[in-house]
């Protein structure tokens, strides 16, 4: 049965822009509810893992945000100051930076960004060439049919295997991980991904990055699936499996070396947001941009969403198990909703406005739900007490502050088993008179969003998103 609150309120959606990169976005609220129960669904495979619980409370109702693809005719900083950047590649010479003019030709018609889309091109061509050379399958030698005859798992292993050759090259890093840059030179994983997602949004071929807390992966759509690609020296991309396939236990796959299940291992307890949903060109990050944008969130990391029972069903569509991890150290958890994206904006809550998140539960007669917790990520210093959370109309009592994650706070709230019954609950939180705090809201890459807008919405302001320092670190 879903509950209802018997609060009055004229619910606004929450809009903002959180880079000049990426389009107007609704916000959510950085609310996480934690489900316990009875016991671990399964043992864990993994050495830093306390168990796994499985196929538990998934959300119905909800899709991705459409955003329009990135095409040769996409706009370029030539074209709009204020669009993406580029890289350094395409840049005018100069005889300072050995980088820069690679690309670059005075009076080309072109666009930056069609200089390097057309170059990225002929690197596609490359790959299939070099993977036609190395297939003993009679083939024609012409470049359009050679590319007709490729299947769409041909062209991933090609692509993949091709971006791999610019990994770790000795002496060539450039420290940009804007393809073009990368095929100048060399990177490290986030440049290797970068490359491959750039080949693949050339050859049309879909294709999202995984950016865990120490390495980036790409995933290629290939026939209405997800296979994974990693990058590090020694595999052989793509792996037969989605990325969460794998993760589920790195141990079980043959082919996987000593060092991939390592970073497997490490990552299931680390990560934050690692599918990218940008819009935008994620390749811009760590590359050239304007000298007005360096530093702010303008570089290309964006909209993303975190692997929780909320997303798994739009991420590994048509799945029948979902497999979550639990923390060692931790009772037996499922995190439905994870504080997800790069961008995070602090909005001031006070008593004259109320925040919500909304959130499925499932009956769970097999392994019962023993209680939970909400943690509301908020500025440093925020209290739990200066703020008012109810769980379906019903006040939640505080249980003190919580982890921190960078600069930021939890404020833990403790759930009773009783309010977490099979259906459809709404948390809410705003600040006690005379008290409040800043909280952390997030671009929600999820639709239809909750709440719906009733009339004018509010709105967030660039100034408003502060720097999350996990997007400042390098991927090894």
């Amino acid at each position: 049965m879903a509950h209802t609150t018997s609060l009055k309120v004229d619910w606004r959606a929450v809009t903002g822009q959180a880079s000049r990169l990426h389009p107007r976005e609704h916000l959510a609220l950085a609310a996480e509810v934690h489900v316990y129960h009875e016991r671990f669904d399964e043992p864990s495979p993994l050495s830093r893992d306390a168990g796994l619980m499985v196929n538990r409370h998934l959300m119905a109702g909800r899709a991705l945000a459409e955003h329009p693809p990135v095409t040769r005719d996409s706009v370029g900083i030539d074209e709009d100051p204020m669009g993406v950047s580029v890289s350094w590649a395409s840049l005018p010479p100069d005889p300072n930076d050995p980088r820069t003019g690679r690309l670059y030709r005075k009076d080309d018609p072109r666009t930056r960004h069609q200089v390097e889309w057309d170059f990225m091109a002929q690197h596609v061509e490359h790959a299939y060439r070099r993977y036609f050379a190395l297939d003993p399958l009679p083939r024609s030698n012409a470049g359009e049919s050679m590319r007709l005859e490729l299947r769409e798992w041909e062209k991933a292993e090609a692509l993949a295997r091709y971006a791999l050759t610019w990994s770790n090259r000795a002496g060539m890093d450039c420290r940009s991980c804007h393809p073009c840059d990368v095929l100048f030179a060399s990177a490290v994983c986030g440049g290797t991904s970068a490359l491959l997602f750039g080949l693949a949004t050339v050859a049309g071929l879909p294709c999202r990055l995984i950016n865990t807390i120490n390495h980036s992966t790409v995933e290629l759509g290939v026939k209405g699936r997800w296979v994974w690609c990693d990058n590090l020296v020694g595999c052989r991309p793509p792996l037969e499996m989605s990325y969460q396939e794998m993760l589920e236990n790195p141990h079980d796959v043959a082919s996987l070396t000593d060092l991939q299940i390592h970073y497997a291992d490490m990552s299931v307890t680390e990560y934050r947001a690692p599918y990218n949903m940008s819009a935008s060109y994620y390749w811009r990050l760590f590359g050239w941009a304007p000298e007005d944008l360096q530093g702010r969130l303008d570089q290309g990391a964006g909209l993303s969403l975190p692997f929780d029972p909320t997303t798994a069903q739009l991420l590994y569509p048509g799945r029948r198990r979902y497999a979550f991890h639990v923390p060692a150290g931790w009772r037996p958890t499922v995190v439905l909703t994870k504080k997800g994206s790069w961008h995070q904006a602090q909005v001031r809550c006070d008593s004259t406005r109320m925040f919500r998140k909304v959130f499925d539960t499932s009956a769970c007669d097999d392994n019962p739900v023993t209680g939970g917790r909400v943690k509301v990520w908020a500025e440093k210093g925020a209290q739990a007490g200066d703020f008012l959370a109810r769980l379906d109309g019903q006040e939640l009592a505080p249980a003190g502050q919580g982890a921190h994650l960078e600069h930021h706070y939890a404020l833990d709230y403790d759930v009773p088993a009783s309010l977490l019954q099979a259906g459809r609950h709404e948390f809410t939180l705003t600040a006690r008179e005379g008290r409040g705090g800043e909280l952390v809201l997030y671009p929600d890459a999820l639709r239809p969003d909750f709440p719906a807008s009733a009339g004018q919405a509010i709105d967030v302001e660039p100034a408003a998103f502060a720097k999350d320092t996990i997007s400042q670190k390098v991927h090894h």
